[in-house]
């Protein structure tokens, strides 16, 4: 990625939504940005990127389970309520993401010496695995929870299961119609997604949302479907620190990864499968929890 750019950045907006928890916003590269932060004022890092159609809550359960022992960044995708829309899809490029996410980082620790640990889901498993190759010795770790990078989409354009599981990315290419059937049934779309995610639980940020809030962030499956063809031909950054997969193995809208087809990209990752879904962090937060401490406490030992 080309080196960053100097941005002129207006101050931080605050709002609180808990004594532990609040949102905050930024302008960034023209576009007001917004994260919540929860937990510690300072120390170690846990950067929560999320999904669509969700919002930080979605890791609510990951954020009462980690608030007292580290700081939590949760980010807003773009477009996501109240991060700003892009004005195309320029800004929902795996590289524009990447940016946005670390100029966040930039704020919050304005030193760059706190350790990251990075944690994905959904998109946020694509953003995740595109910035921790970024943050340098910085990075502690990474955890990815039923989600996959542009490149290891591309490399499944082969996959006739994936193509029938990830049916909709086709639909959201199109113009305007996806942000029309969005804007006119948010319900019955979110409904649709969270029944063929097999949440249970519906999310309750995300049932509030309505307009912007959901159709704007389709532009990232646009936009990393415009760059599958260049990284095709390109060799992926290949992560160092340890890399833990968790996978719900009824996933309705990706096929269950293997540590071969990953290897290329982490040369110390592994991978659990269990039994659940696609929203496996809320399914079975619990476990999902438990199996991701050790790894946390070890990487920022």
């Amino acid at each position: 990625m080309a080196e960053r750019e100097t941005l002129k950045i207006a101050d931080v907006k605050t709002t609180d939504v808990t004594p532990t928890m609040n949102v905050k916003s930024k302008e960034i590269r023209g576009l007001s940005t917004a994260w919540t932060e929860a937990g510690l004022n300072d120390g170690p890092i846990l950067l929560l990127l999320h999904g669509y159609p969700d919002s930080p809550a979605t890791w609510e359960y990951q954020i009462e389970y980690f608030k007292d022992r580290y700081r939590i960044i949760c980010p807003h995708n773009r477009g996501a309520r109240p991060s700003q829309p892009g004005r195309g899809l320029g800004r929902y490029t795996k590289e524009a993401t990447s940016l946005d996410v670390l100029e966040i980082l930039d704020e919050v620790d304005p030193s760059r010496k706190a350790p990251v640990f990075v944690m994905g889901h959904d998109i946020g498993a694509a953003l995740a695995w595109n910035i921790a190759p970024l943050l340098g010795n910085r990075l502690a770790g990474m955890s990815v929870i039923n989600g996959l990078s542009v490149e290891q989409m591309a490399r499944r354009w082969k996959n006739p299961r994936q193509h029938l599981k990830s049916w909709y990315i086709y639909f959201f290419q199109i113009p305007w119609l996806p942000e029309v059937g969005i804007r006119l049934f948010p319900n019955s779309m979110l409904a649709f997604a969270h029944q063929r995610g097999g949440l249970a639980e519906p999310l309750r940020p995300s049932r509030q949302a309505v307009g912007g809030s959901l159709t704007y962030p389709v532009n990232y499956y646009r936009a990393f479907a415009r760059q599958l063809p260049a990284v095709l031909q390109s060799h992926p950054s290949k992560i160092t620190q340890p890399v833990l997969v968790l996978w719900g193995n009824r996933d309705g809208f990706l096929v269950t990864p293997s540590v071969t087809e990953l290897e290329p990209f982490a040369s110390n990752v592994s991978v659990r499968i269990l039994e659940g879904n696609h929203w496996l962090h809320r399914e079975r937060a619990k476990d999902v929890n438990r199996l991701i401490e050790p790894m946390i406490e070890e990487c920022f030992s």
